[in-house]
């Protein structure tokens, strides 16, 4: 790869925003890191002081995690971030941490928009029905 290329791709950014509707869901625990676990699955972030990304459970950039807020009274967990140095393979790693944090939970509604380098569009859309993920545009 020429430096021109490299040094676009190293400066690219993938935006992410979304909303999960849980039927049910309880706050299980809440670690020394205070990352919040829900039911086991929608996080055991990676702290900001890890030493490896290995600990990491989210998609993550050479800055910036994907990030959550939790609404316990309503079921609406929210997600957004900002990850640096990503490109088109954010769509795998979307895939699985939505289907792995999906796994056996009781879902209403979700939908994801990642943008990735302020271009490519890709929007995830939870179909109940399917108990799955779909990619609805792209």
């Amino acid at each position: 790869m020429d430096s021109l290329n490299q040094r676009n791709y190293m400066s690219q950014w993938v935006k992410i925003a979304g909303t999960i509707l849980f039927e049910k869901f309880e706050i299980s625990s809440i670690d020394a890191r205070e990352d919040v676990i829900v039911s086991g699955y929608v996080s055991t972030l990676c702290s900001d002081d890890r030493k490896t990304q290995d600990e990491c459970t989210v998609p993550y950039g050479s800055e910036g995690k994907l990030e959550h807020f939790i609404m316990p009274e309503s079921g609406v967990v929210v997600f957004y971030g900002a990850l640096r140095d990503k490109g088109d393979e954010i769509v795998d790693e979307m895939q699985e941490y939505l289907a792995r944090i999906s796994k056996d939970q009781m879902i209403s509604q979700g939908i994801f928009e990642i943008v990735i380098g302020g271009e490519k569009k890709v929007i995830f859309q939870y179909e109940q029905s399917d108990e799955k993920w779909k990619i609805i545009y792209c």
